[in-house]
């Protein structure tokens, strides 16, 4: 039994959820009591599903617990009444999904860490972490904690060597370290797997976009993303840090063959989809194994798009739903990208 099928038992074990339901004040807390059983069920069957376990002993301990709230609140029809009242307020919608719809389930919507559906996580940057690298930055998006190092060779790729015009070339490299998740991920020697090969040629094309590599000159920058702890949006705190890091090796260098700016903008990065028919924006790891519609995008600092990778993972969604979404991720970028510049000393 996984980590959080043992915590299921143990917190939620006969004694304790009766002596828990009896003390919970009706009008008050009841409903906060279901919302959280929920999300601890939904984790633990996303946790179970990776672990490519069967989710029945989770099935049966919800079956369990309604059984113990039932015998605990039966003696009061007063308390019975409230259950089926607030039982009946979370219903969720049935089949439409859009704009009239989702802004009534909003209401009744509470996120894992109370954040607002448009609210990012906290987010923490380090400038200048590392000593070795001419660039480096500490990237933290909640518990999603990723280090981004910018490296300048003054080589090129073979293909790049007979260029009329010298230009330069961005690459980028990531990996997650076996204790960022838990159950440990298997350290990658010699050959990387696909989703790792995905996500670094996801961040490579990202941080290019803004590139002028004529002004950079022949030489190459290449940025490695470490994942130190995965919490969801790893790549997206990647391509965020990636850039900082990008900028801080640039600022290393002073024999430029031209006058231009090498960087010829921002870029930035973060998830949003679709959880209970409900956008939000920066999902970890809890809402966003559990989300209907699952979605990253990277956009630059003059409002263009480098990437939309959008999923529907439980059920589609129409063009309504699609332009929320890319409202709440444009508006999350914005802020993000006033951090950069913040970090970086640029007005």
């Amino acid at each position: 039994m996984g980590y959080l099928s043992a915590r299921s038992d143990s917190v939620f074990s006969g004694i304790t959820v009766r002596r828990a339901v009896s003390q919970i004040e009706p009008t008050i807390q009841l409903r906060w009591f279901l919302i959280l059983l929920r999300q601890n069920f939904i984790t633990e069957i996303a946790e179970r599903k990776r672990l490519k376990e069967s989710p029945l002993l989770s099935l049966r301990n919800v079956g369990v617990l309604c059984v113990l709230f039932h015998l605990n609140s039966k003696n009061s029809e007063e308390r019975s009444e409230i259950v089926t009242s607030s039982c009946d307020q979370y219903s969720p919608p049935q089949t439409s999904m859009n704009e009239t719809e989702e802004s009534r389930s909003k209401e009744h919507s509470v996120r894992s860490d109370n954040r607002q559906p448009d609210e990012l996580r906290p987010v923490e940057i380090t400038l200048g972490y590392t000593g070795s690298a001419p660039g480096s930055v500490l990237i933290k998006a909640g518990r999603t904690t990723v280090l981004c190092t910018a490296s300048i060779d003054d080589s090129l790729p073979p293909w790049k060597k007979n260029d009329e015009v010298p230009s330069g070339w961005v690459t980028a490299e990531y990996s997650m370290l076996p204790g960022s998740t838990s159950p440990r991920n298997r350290r990658s020697i010699g050959k990387i797997d696909g989703r790792s090969s995905e996500i670094q040629r996801l961040i490579g094309r990202s941080l290019r976009s803004v590139v002028d590599f004529e002004a950079l000159g022949p030489r190459t920058i290449t940025i490695d993303c470490d994942v130190l702890e995965a919490d969801g949006g790893t790549r997206t705190a990647s391509i965020t840090g990636g850039y900082i890091a990008l900028a801080a090796a640039l600022k290393t260098l002073d024999d430029f063959p031209t006058d231009r700016p090498v960087l010829k903008a921002n870029v930035a990065a973060i998830s949003v989809g679709m959880v209970e028919s409900n956008v939000l924006l920066d999902l970890c790891y809890v809402e966003d194994s559990a989300a209907e519609v699952d979605m990253n995008v990277v956009m630059t600092s003059t409002g263009e798009f480098v990437e939309v990778q959008g999923t529907a993972e439980g059920r589609t969604f129409g063009r309504d739903v699609l332009n929320r979404q890319l409202d709440f991720a444009e508006k999350g970028i914005r802020e993000l990208i006033a951090l950069q510049n913040k970090v970086l000393g640029v007005e």
